[in-house]
């Protein structure tokens, strides 16, 4: 049986590794570099050593190009994966994603032949938009920001809603899309009314998906304004009420017939009513939100008593002697 001596080498698989030299003879490097001769004596004196401490050194060794530590079981997982996390300051920039949805943009406002053919020239764009807001509502609001939804065409509005309405859309994404790019508009409808496309953004997939979020962020917010007492504001509201989901219209009917409502914001309605009675007297549904205000609020209408009698001896539909009848027990 033939002894090695301590000068000897001793083969192992896959490196040379020769024994301890004396420290004044530098060590031999071997051809594929002196990194992976370090590394095999180092994987060599683990394995003999069993220490779990030495095994993560060695699977800690190899880091990815920014100096983050790769375990040998995540080697094989496509380059980027393992990211280094993000400091708190920046969890909520949209990183590369702000560059597309600014570019989002121009899409939305170049002319198409139809609503079909903008979708489909925006659909990468839009579901990088939805995706982005769903991170969180802080990611959903920097992310409409960069659109600025105030100044695109309604065609634009109408394909966002498309896309917000999808199921997979997460509510608080669906809520400030609606905040931020419907109720605005509907605010601003004055006297005109609601057009088709404004009508079909809001009752469309996002009502079907996201009727909660709906009521939330435009249908409560416009029935507690006074611009919303009467008029084509009114009209939209109710289109928009009878398509909603029953146990949502539960929910409407419990928070928005009778909202706490203080004298000043009741007159402030009964006012605005009696502006709107000559043009919407013959109006069922004005004189159903005339009588419906007087009978939740009768108690209260006692300073207010004349401009109420004045309003609902405007209207000539039968809501008119009906709303009377109430303002008598007064």
């Amino acid at each position: 049986m033939a002894f090695l001596l301590p000068t000897e080498r001793c083969a192992l698989d896959p490196f040379d590794v020769p024994a301890a030299p004396a420290a004044a003879t530098p060590p031999v490097r071997l051809r594929d570099g002196w990194e992976e001769y370090e590394r095999a004596a180092e994987d060599a004196a683990a394995a003999a050593a069993g220490s779990d401490c030495a095994k993560r050194a060695a699977d800690e060794r190899e880091s990815s190009s920014d100096g983050a530590a790769i375990p040998k079981r995540l080697r094989t997982l496509p380059p980027g994966t393992l990211a280094a996390p993000k400091a708190p300051a920046e969890q909520g920039d949209l990183g590369s994603a702000a560059d597309g949805i600014a570019a989002l943009k121009p899409q939305l406002t170049a002319p198409h032949a139809s609503d079909e053919a903008l979708e489909r020239a925006c659909e990468s764009g839009l579901r990088l938009l939805v995706d982005s807001c769903c991170v969180s509502p802080h990611h959903a609001s920097r992310a409409l920001l960069l659109l600025d939804l105030a100044s695109l065409p309604e065609a634009a509005v109408l394909a966002l809603s498309r896309a917000f309405g999808d199921a997979g859309c997460a509510g608080h994404a669906a809520a400030a899309f609606i905040r931020r790019g419907l109720l605005p508009r509907f605010q601003a409808l004055g006297g005109r009314p609601a057009t088709r496309g404004l009508l079909a953004a809001a009752t469309g997939p996002l009502l079907s998906s996201h009727a909660g979020a709906l009521l939330e962020a435009l249908v409560l917010p416009l029935t507690l304004t006074t611009d919303a007492a009467a008029g084509p504001q009114a009209e939209a509201l109710t289109r928009i009420a009878k398509q909603l989901p029953p146990p949502t219209l539960a929910r409407l009917e419990a928070l928005a017939l009778k909202p706490p409502l203080s004298t000043e914001v009741l007159a402030a309605l009964l006012c605005r009513a009696d502006a709107s009675a000559d043009v919407m007297g013959s109006s069922l549904k004005f004189g159903n939100f005339v009588f419906t205000l007087v009978r939740s609020y009768l108690p209260l209408l006692g300073p207010h008593a004349a401009v109420a009698r004045k309003v609902a001896a405007s209207l000539t539909t039968f809501m008119g002697r009906n709303t009377l009848k109430l303002l008598d027990k007064i």
